[in-house]
């Protein structure tokens, strides 16, 4: 699967690329890539801060070839990574003295590979250019905690999906910035479904 979506994604930030300075009235393509963090509700696994909420920083990465002035085809990737670290005492009944405390670190990455619709304004006229884009694909989700030089990991997969948009800011012909990128990204493995929110901003080529 990663495979077929990253060779997708390659087709169109290529032919965004080659297409990027097109003559006629619209741009043919783009190519993004920026700062994402994804945040979610975690339960208790965040201890340090105490919050129910975790976020996960990494990038977001996307290519889109414009097949109308208005609609283009997208290819989408994010990754979102964390380490979180505990600290679990054991508590000895008598007089012999506790074992000295456990430490536990947990990795935890979660990662979107999506493809979809995105609606923007592509005209070479105009500087500040808003989008939507609705998407669907595939999510990864894995974790490995480390203890006493020993770990343990594991990986689901499921659907993904993000919703939303932002605000593109044209510097020049060839480089625009992206001030805020916003999406709604539930994502559904066995039955139940995760509602993540992923905020970013960057660079659009």
């Amino acid at each position: 699967m990663k495979n077929t979506f990253f060779s997708v994604l390659l087709a169109a930030v290529f032919v965004a690329s080659s297409f990027a300075q097109s003559t006629d009235d619209y741009k043919k393509g783009e190519f993004y890539v920026g700062y994402s963090a994804n945040v979610f509700n975690a339960g208790n696994i965040d201890s340090s801060s105490g919050s129910k909420s975790s976020t996960f920083n990494g990038v977001n990465i996307s290519g889109v070839y414009n097949f109308s002035k208005y609609v283009g085809v997208k290819g989408d990737f994010s990754t979102h990574h964390k380490k979180l670290i505990d600290t679990v005492v054991n508590f000895t009944i008598g007089t012999v003295p506790p074992p000295p405390p456990v430490r536990i670190e947990v990795k935890a990455s979660v990662q979107n590979y999506l493809g979809g619709i995105q609606i923007k304004n592509n005209s070479t006229e105009g500087r500040v250019k808003p989008f939507a884009h609705a998407l669907i694909g595939a999510a990864r989700v894995k974790a490995r905690a480390s203890f006493s030089g020993s770990s343990i990991g594991d990986s689901q997969t499921g659907l993904s999906m993000a919703f939303g948009g932002g605000i593109d800011v044209r510097v020049n012909k060839r480089i625009s910035i992206r001030l805020i990128q916003a999406d709604y990204n539930p994502i559904r493995i066995d039955g139940e479904t995760s509602n993540l929110f992923r905020i970013g901003a960057g660079i659009v080529f």
